[in-house]
């Protein structure tokens, strides 16, 4: 028998699609990648930069120059971290079921990165997210549009990259009018076929993704409303996968493994709510 199981590279891709598939709090994250010059190169931390508000306008008066606003930038810092996963497939194994013990392996190594990268995404919204509520005891759709309040009139909907809810809080959703009823103009047809975690739309087109990854602390489910590019990832290495022979096990060890950094670019770009189940 070859040694070889997989071609690293093509098996690779494969665990990098499983993973995309698998993401939840990714889906509602900026990827900034391509925005850090040299990430992919070198680095233990990440500067994520922060362009800061101008002021606002003001009155023109006769003679009085208009003073120009100065760019400042605000510097977010995060850590890159290293995850990885491996899994062992002995000779006998790999003679009896072949192709299909790849795919398997290729989906649970994707999911394990995943939850890594979710946990992580999931653990910057609870501790640095400006606006929190940990009050509640139960989610009414008059507490989710308390929640949008938080934004003032920035409220449009293409602004929101998506709402990200723990599994216990679906049936809450399942029980809103606002979301399910199609005869409601907000209401959208589909909501509630779950599809790669996102069970609707909340008014027509914000999408609500389930996910069980971090979202459920100390009896406490949660629920966060990103805005676009609030909540930020950069990948200094996407999963990569190598063989490791045991030839006296007579297996093989396939070792995955990613850095990547993770960081609430815009504190005040998710609004949280914490409901006690």
């Amino acid at each position: 028998m070859p040694n070889t199981i997989i071609v690293p590279e093509v098996f690779a891709d494969a665990v990098n699609a499983e993973m995309g598939v698998k993401l939840r709090a990714g889906n509602i994250a900026t990827d900034y990648t391509d925005l850090l010059e040299d990430i992919t190169t070198y680095g233990n931390k990440v500067h994520f930069p922060v362009i800061d508000r101008i002021n606002d306008a003001a009155v023109i008066e006769k003679g009085v120059a208009i003073v120009p606003n100065e760019v400042n930038m605000t510097d977010a810092e995060a850590e890159i971290k290293q995850v990885g996963a491996s899994v062992r497939i002995y000779d006998k194994d790999s003679i009896q079921v072949k192709g299909h013990l790849k795919d398997s392996m290729a989906k649970q190594l994707g999911e394990s990165l995943a939850k890594a990268v979710d946990a992580d995404l999931v653990g910057a919204i609870r501790s640095e997210a400006v606006y929190k509520d940990d009050t509640l005891t139960d989610l009414t759709q008059a507490d989710i549009e308390t929640a949008f309040d938080v934004f003032g009139d920035d409220i449009d909907n293409d602004t929101f990259a998506g709402i990200l809810i723990n599994s216990r809080l679906r049936k809450k959703f399942m029980a809103m009018d606002a979301f399910t009823d199609g005869t409601k103009t907000n209401a959208v047809y589909g909501n509630g076929v779950v599809m790669h975690g996102c069970i609707g739309l909340w008014n027509g087109t914000i999408p609500v993704y389930v996910s069980n990854n971090g979202t459920y602390n100390d009896g406490k489910a949660l629920l966060a409303i990103a805005k676009k590019d609030a909540l930020g990832i950069v990948w200094q290495r996407v999963p990569s996968v190598e063989e490791e022979r045991e030839a006296k096990l007579r297996a093989t060890d396939i070792v995955a493994d990613e850095l990547y950094a993770t960081k609430l670019v815009h504190t005040d770009g998710v609004s949280v709510l914490e409901i006690t189940i």
